[in-house]
């Protein structure tokens, strides 16, 4: 981009028109005069925040300019900024970093760092700018550009003519809430007769859908609400449909990102409420193996990652590679294969290259013994183990037998008179008597034991926890493993080698890379597993959950969000089939009942997972296992972000108001998804709303964020004087409703008295409180940073939803932009400072004695090498044979957008404005392909024409195809109208290839449905099986 264009499109945020609705009873909204009024920086360059003086310190503050703490959603890492507002025309200028934020330095400030003292971190004195001027990346510096964006919604849009046609009618706010609550003959205006029932009708908590089988669930079920990934928003549209509406079926993004991997965490760490995960300690560590998350480039937090895996390497020596079948922006040191730090695996085969570093770790005695013979807590202890595993712990593997699965318990063998539900009576063979032994008893368990032992009148086979694993790391040659990870023998054995000579400071770390395929929830648990076998867990340069957070949301010392006061607990299954075991379902009953083999399932069931997005449309479509009523999707495009999904029959089922009859969008913009809405309710952008964002894993310290309306929101207010929103919609409905959990009464203190929930500022300041009075409350703030800050002006509206003793450490909080403990808490000599404080599974008991609900037999308990597959067992390899499908697509994070709000960043669209078709250098060369060249990319599902980019980086065999790019309809170029004009669509957002659009379907299922891991339920994104035509 030239420097000229660059400074027109910075400009241009003080240019562009938004949707401004001046028609009678609608509330004039003044985006027009809020987006055009200029500042005096427009076009030029823009005013310094202060002055510094270099030798002494001083600070002058510029007075024409405030400076506002907030939280960024550039991308969802949720990291910490400092946003520059000019006071006069109230707009943003620029953004840059949080230096209290750990997201955005290293170190970070201690939190009781002044504020003004704070700011010295932006400039020379005493070298603070160099040592800890906070960032913030290429898409936090310019995402403040969609509040301004020209399409943004700032009014409630209902349908002018069918569905998907682009047609919309502005109404009132009143309006809105009335046909969307009261339902009707909402379109008879457009010829449709249809009576379509509302929010009211839907909330029934009695009748079940089906009457001969209630136990799918009462109609209120019907009401689906599909949210984007957690902002800190999240937790209160859950609360609103679960505890309130009374229905289960409120999804989040995880299903269609790296679901499998979180659900993997949870068999390794057997923590299945809090769903932690874990990842490298890049400062401590000596050698990381990154699978499927570049740093700089993939995974999350992008901006910490990158910051850290750098230093690291340039202070501390940390050596990495990068396993991923491309290459993005990270280390690459040697065109030679052997020597690079990139390790070009074959799409989907992670977790055969953890399995085979399983097994050289095992047959060359690798592993960390001392830490795995220890049983329990006590015995890790005295060795000065800050965790423990249950590798010696013995499991039933008698097929047939009734605890097939289970781990063995004292009391069935005489070692223990009763149960103990607290400590559960686990068994180990006693590495000195070489008896059973109880594991709390024993100071070190055996490893390996196969054996009988006598249970009840019958003799029962059991194996150790870490037996298993190795007859599953060995039931596959090195050479079988070679060639499905796409790696030579000699290249999966120094892998081994090197990553387990550095002992508990070698890590591995990924991502979505290694879980979004049909076979990611073992690779993900193959790949977790290596951190157990050398015993990194909570050390120093190991794995770590990272610090966590304070309670902000829950039961906290002020308020008890965990307690919704009148609140329902939802009936029935999800919509989604997620949560539940099939074997519990009315349909294996029936099916049992009528001496009918109950397998396979009509769809497959995921009774580990949640959230499962993707799952939700195929669900509705099959009618399985019942219908939907009412869509409600908000910040959310599914359409758009899950494989294998979007196709002809899709569309026509969306289109279709007899077979889904109401979809409510709340959105800032026209999606890809929304624009198959029949009602858009419009939303604040992240710079005008509230929220408390937890910060992804990789911190060690413990972290919340705050973010709260740092400019006056565009969209109007509501009659209340609340601003148009997910939070203020949601209220009404409840209100309208007399729902649980609203209205004067609506969230409950510490000691159970109620008190009001009438605002989205009344949760999430009452949520705020809870992180400043948690542990050790924090300061009071100081009148001199109440005046700096500029807080009590800015919230003087809200000042009736805390006390003043609140207000006074939550105006500290603000301040700050969270709550950070300090970078000092990171370790506690050579161990982590905070640490998961739970058993580390070889062996996870709830996984070995699930079943896979199409084939009925149970699936393995260890981490295991299975490639990726149909739901009816074959492999997508035996389905599309690479003779005829010789590439396998593979799609891979962007730097510059995201699949929704950032594609309306327009310094970011000039940047780079579509993506390519990239294929390896030797593949290309082969078919006479060159860079620029037009080709046709072919998968089983569909075709599309793009441009080839040929580079070093692509392994052989695989296409890499960046995501973001590829919108299509109202969203792309199209366009749509609203009151008869046209609203302009950019032709760039329509330009490049979405993969998802022809990742691959199970075709082994009757009914149309993505390809889907069954155990860990992630759509299947990166094996899509390909065939290149050069046009």
């Amino acid at each position: 981009m030239k420097r000229r264009d660059f400074i027109k499109s910075m400009a241009a945020v003080g240019s562009v028109t938004a949707i401004g609705l001046g028609i009678e009873k609608i509330p004039r909204v003044i985006a027009d005069e809020a987006i055009t009024n200029p500042t005096p920086y427009d076009g030029d360059a823009l005013p310094v925040e202060m002055k510094i003086d270099k030798a002494t310190g001083e600070i002058i503050l510029n007075q024409d300019v405030a400076l506002k703490n907030s939280v960024c959603l550039g991308c969802w890492s949720n990291c910490g900024n400092r946003v520059k507002v000019d006071k006069k025309s109230g707009k943003i200028l620029r953004v840059v970093g949080n230096p209290y934020h750990p997201s955005c330095a290293e170190p970070h400030l201690p939190f009781d760092t002044p504020l003004r003292e704070s700011y010295l971190s932006l400039g020379q004195y005493q070298e603070n700018g160099h040592t800890q001027r906070a960032t913030v990346c290429q898409r936090g510096n310019s995402a403040f550009q969609m509040v301004y964006e020209p399409n943004r919604i700032l009014t409630p849009l209902k349908r002018a003519g069918k569905r998907g046609e682009g047609k919309w009618q502005p109404i009132t706010w009143e309006q809105a809430l009335e046909e969307t609550v009261e339902g009707g003959q909402l379109f008879s205006e457009l010829g449709e007769s249809q009576t379509i029932e509302g929010l009211r009708q839907v909330r029934d908590l009695d009748t079940p859908i089906y009457p001969e089988q209630p136990g799918w669930g009462v109609k209120a079920n019907q009401f689906v609400f599909i949210g984007g990934r957690d902002d800190g928003r999240t937790p209160f549209a859950k609360r609103f449909v679960n505890n309130a509406y009374g229905s289960p079926n409120h999804f989040g993004h995880g299903g269609i990102c790296g679901i499998s991997r979180r659900v993997a965490y949870l068999a390794f760490l057997d923590t299945w409420d809090k769903k932690p995960h874990m990842k490298a300690d890049y400062m401590g560590a000596e050698f990381i193996m990154f699978f499927g998350n570049a740093p700089g480039q993939a995974g999350a937090p992008f901006q910490p990652m990158a910051r850290k895996s750098a230093l690291a390497q340039a202070e501390n020596g940390m050596k990495a590679v990068i396993v991923d079948p491309v290459l993005q922006n990270g280390m690459y040191n040697s065109p030679k294969a052997e020597e690079s730090s990139w390790v070009p695996i074959r799409p989907g085969g992670d977790g055969a290259l953890a399995m085979a570093m399983v097994r050289w770790a095992i047959e060359n005695e690798k592993y960390n013994e001392n830490y795995l013979l220890s049983p329990s807590k006590e015995a890790a202890q005295k060795k000065k183990f800050p965790s423990w595993t249950n590798a010696t712990y013995l499991v039933i593997q008698e097929e047939g037998h009734a605890d097939y699965g289970k781990f063995l318990l004292g009391e069935q063998i005489g070692l223990a008179a009763k149960a103990d539900e607290t400590n559960p009576n686990y068994v180990v063979i006693d590495q000195k008597s070489g008896e059973p032994t109880l594991c709390k008893v024993a100071e070190n368990g055996t490893l390996f034991y196969t054996g009988k032992i006598a249970l009840g009148d019958a003799m029962v086979t059991v194996k150790s926890s870490l037996q298993i694993l190795r007859d599953e790391a060995t039931s596959y040659t090195y050479e079988e493993y070679a060639q499905e990870s796409g790696l030579s023998q000699e290249r999966l054995i120094s892998l081994a080698k090197e990553y387990f000579n550095h002992g508990t400071k070698a890590a591995t770390d990924h991502h979505g890379g290694v879980s979004m395929h049909s076979n990611g929830f073992y690779g993900s648990l193959a790949v977790a597993t290596l951190n157990a076998l050398n015993g990194n867990i909570n050390k120093k340069g190991g794995s770590t959950k990272s610090g966590g957070g304070y309670i902000a949301d829950d039961a906290g010392k002020r308020y008890d969000f965990a307690k919704v006061p009148g609140g329902v607990k939802p009936k029935g299954v999800k919509i989604s089939r997620e949560g539940k075991a099939y074997e519990e379902t009315p349909e294996y009953k029936a099916r049992k009942a009528q001496g009918e083999n109950p397998y396979p399932a009509t769809l497959p069931w995921s009774p580990l997972a949640d959230s499962l997005e993707g799952h939700v449309i195929p669900s509705m479509m099959a009618g399985y296992p019942y219908t939907a009523k009412i869509l409600m999707m908000w910040m959310a495009n599914p359409l758009y972000a899950t494989p294998g999904l979007f196709q002809k029959d899709v569309e026509d089922f969306l289109k279709d108001p007899e077979k889904l009859p109401l979809i409510i969008s709340i959105d800032i913009m026209m999606g890809d998804s929304t624009q198959y809405a029949d009602y858009i309710i419009p939303d604040t952008t992240f710079y005008e709303s509230w929220g408390v964002p937890t910060i992804w894993n990789l911190v060690l310290t413990k972290a919340n964020g705050a973010r709260r309306p740092i400019i006056e929101p565009l969209v109007p207010k509501t009659k209340e004087g609340h601003p148009y929103s997910m939070e203020a919609y949601l209220i009404e409905i409840a209100k309208r409703l007399n729902l649980p959990g609203y209205g004067e009464k609506g969230i409950l203190d510490a000691e159970g008295k109620p008190t009001p929930l009438n605002s989205a500022a009344d949760y999430f300041l009452k949520a705020m409180a809870n992180i400043a009075f948690d542990e050790t409350p924090i300061a009071d703030i100081a009148a001199e940073e109440l005046a700096l800050s500029g807080l009590a002006e800015d919230l003087k509206d809200v000042k009736a939803s805390l006390s003043p003793e609140e207000w006074q450490k939550v105006y500290y909080l603000l301040a700050r932009g969270g709550r950070f403990e300090d970078y000092v808490k990171n370790y506690d000599g050579d161990n982590l400072t905070n640490k998961f404080g739970k058993i580390v599974n070889i062996y996870n008991q709830k996984l070995g004695t699930s079943i896979n609900c199409m084939t009925g037999r149970y699936n393995p308990g260890t981490a295991c090498w299975i490639p990726p597959t149909f739901a009816d067992g074959r492999t997508v390899d035996e389905v599309y044979p690479s003779q005829e499908w010789p590439f396998i697509a593979v799609s891979y994070k962007p730097r510059y957008r995201t699949g929704a709000c950032l594609d309306n960043v327009p310094l970011l669209k000039g940047m780079q404005d579509t993506n390519h078709i990239e294929m390896n250098l030797e593949d290309a060369s082969a078919m006479g392909i060159t860079t620029g060249d037009k080709v046709r990319l072919i998968t089983p599902t569909g075709e599309v024409e793009g441009i080839a980019k040929v580079r070093r980086g692509v392994g052989k065999g695989s296409i890499g195809i960046e995501y973001g790019y590829g919108h299509w309809g109202q969203s792309g170029d199209q366009g749509f109208e609203i009151g008869g004009k046209k609203r302009a669509g950019d032709a760039r957002d329509g330009r490049g290839v979405l993969l998802n659009r022809l990742a691959l379907r199970d075709i082994s299922l009757k009914t149309p449905h993505p390809l889907v891991d069954l155990v860990g339920g992630s759509t299947d994104r990166n094996t899509v099986k390909a065939k290149i035509v050069k046009l």
